[in-house]
């Protein structure tokens, strides 16, 4: 697989009630991480408004923290610890 895109929170405009959650998070980034080919990238923008969002962004935050580890190439696109705010993430497979 080439490519990989997470769009975490809620759907704008949709119902807020229904909302990713940071424990699956983990779990389908690691998943999409494991099928992508080398060169392959992983995009995550992660809200951090919704109820859980931070928590959910500081699994985000670790994933990255691997994949740097791994020495894969990681950018963090507008990370601010801000409530409210989003970031993007990108991973690209070395």
């Amino acid at each position: 697989m080439g490519a990989a895109i997470f769009n975490l929170g809620y759907l704008p405009g949709g119902n807020p009630d229904i909302i990713t959650q940071p424990q699956s998070t983990a779990t389908a980034l690691c998943s999409a991480y494991s099928a992508l080919r080398v060169g392959g990238r992983l995009i995550c923008v992660a809200y951090t408004g919704h109820p859980g969002g931070m928590e959910e962004s500081d699994v985000v935050l670790a994933f990255a923290a691997e994949r740097t580890t791994a020495g894969d190439t990681v950018e963090k696109i507008g990370h601010v610890p801000n409530p409210g705010k989003p970031w993007v993430l990108s991973v690209t497979k070395r």
